[in-house]
């Protein structure tokens, strides 16, 4: 019986889980919201609860866990085995699952620029797991594994190759968990196994990824962090004109413009506010600001899903994942709102019905199977760290 403690840092919440066995047996998702802070918890049954809890909680979030998580395993009589937490990083050294050691802490340390909204909430829950946790094996789980053999077409961009190899300078790609999870359920949901699948996860950071039979084609994802899509706070994928222009008006300070790429862009810089539900309700009561953040917000994806439909060579299946592809009706819909081209026919009942919930929702006539998933990237990295030390034991 093995016991992986998983963590899995994000921009705006910090995801935790115990599973034993394969089977998540305690779950806490602490995140900021406009006004607050809050945490939700579920043991095995799926009994959940939602609680608001204060700033200092949210900061001291992994040494709650890491106790309630410790005392349920001394109670089955176990310890826990490993410990695995997603790492987000450009570079190819870190498109591995591998062990965090010294080395590892002082080359994603060195990464920091790239993934200033990641890294640093990272390194931090990995020096408290050493304290908190001493002598349990810790295991990087890497988001962008899973498109380490993207082809060369879609992964290396313009620039001379002995600077590229030199300075490894890749699109990387990011949420490889997330689409692993969506590939590997996806049958359970729709019922067929489909050849060309786009896959959108929508959350406080935005990629569109392109899959034929199961292996990346395409991602909108990039080199650093901030790339691709324009996301909650983050620019994407802006003009490298519009870029180095800013670089020259602020002088040359790239720790500067690095952080207004990372914090001050996107829907935050649009209207104000960088949560999607609070864009909604704006625009309902008519903020023009917020309509127009959430429909350049959509644009962009129908484009990345356009772009990526060329590298699978059609469509069969669009995914809908992460926390806002999976809780937002309306964003769905707004996307799915200029793709009828493709053949997708939306079903606004089954659409306002799968609400956090998954199913199908288009129409019977449509093209195109569209579906809205929960990831799993808890149950992934589970898996990878899991898989780890049986390979060890052996």
């Amino acid at each position: 019986m093995s016991a992986v403690f998983v963590i899995n840092p994000g921009g705006t919440s910090k995801k935790y889980a115990l599973f034993i066995s394969g089977t998540a047996e305690l779950e806490a998702i602490f995140e900021r919201t406009d006004n607050d802070f809050q945490v939700c918890t579920r043991d095995s049954q799926k009994n959940e609860e939602i609680k608001t809890i204060t700033k200092d909680e949210y900061d001291n979030a992994l040494s709650e866990f890491a106790a309630a998580a410790n005392s349920h395993a001394r109670g089955k009589g176990i310890t826990i085995d490993a410990i695995g937490i997603r790492i987000l990083a450009a570079g190819t050294e870190f498109q591995n699952h591998q062990k965090i050691d010294d080395v590892f802490v002082s080359k994603l340390q060195a990464k920091e620029p790239t993934a200033p909204l990641h890294i640093p909430v990272t390194l931090e829950e990995i020096r408290q797991c050493r304290l908190l946790m001493p002598g349990v094996p810790l295991v990087a789980a890497s988001d962008t594994a899973f498109f380490a053999n993207l082809p060369a077409i879609a992964r290396e961009y313009s620039v001379a190759r002995n600077d590229a190899k030199e300075y490894d300078l890749h699109r990387f790609g990011y949420h490889g968990l997330s689409v692993a999870s969506v590939i590997d359920r996806v049958h359970a949901v729709t019922g067929a196994e489909h050849e060309r699948m786009i896959v959108c996860h929508i959350g406080s950071g935005i990629s569109v990824t392109g899959v034929r039979t199961g292996q990346p084609m395409y991602t909108s994802a990039g080199y650093a962090s901030f790339t691709s899509l324009p996301m909650l706070t983050r620019g994407g994928d802006i003009d490298a004109g519009v870029v180095l222009e800013l670089l020259r008006l602020h002088h040359g300070k790239y720790t500067e413009v690095n952080k207004y790429l990372h914090f001050d862009c996107g829907a935050k810089a649009l209207a104000g506010v960088d949560d999607v539900r609070i864009l909604l309700d704006r625009k309902t009561q008519g903020d023009s600001d917020a309509a127009f953040a959430l429909d350049l917000l959509s644009f962009s994806i129908q484009k990345a899903i356009a772009a990526a439909t060329v590298a699978t060579g059609g469509v069969d299946a669009i995914i809908f994942t992460g926390t806002i592809g999976s809780r937002s009706p309306d964003l769905r819909r707004l996307i799915l709102s200029r793709l009828s081209y493709l053949g997708c026919t939306l079903d606004e009942d089954k659409n306002n019905l799968f609400l956090s919930r998954e199913g199908i929702i288009n129409q019977s006539r449509s093209l195109v199977k569209i579906a809205t998933m929960r990831t799993d990237e808890m149950g992934q990295i589970a898996h990878i760290a899991a898989h780890r030390i049986e390979a060890k034991q052996k």
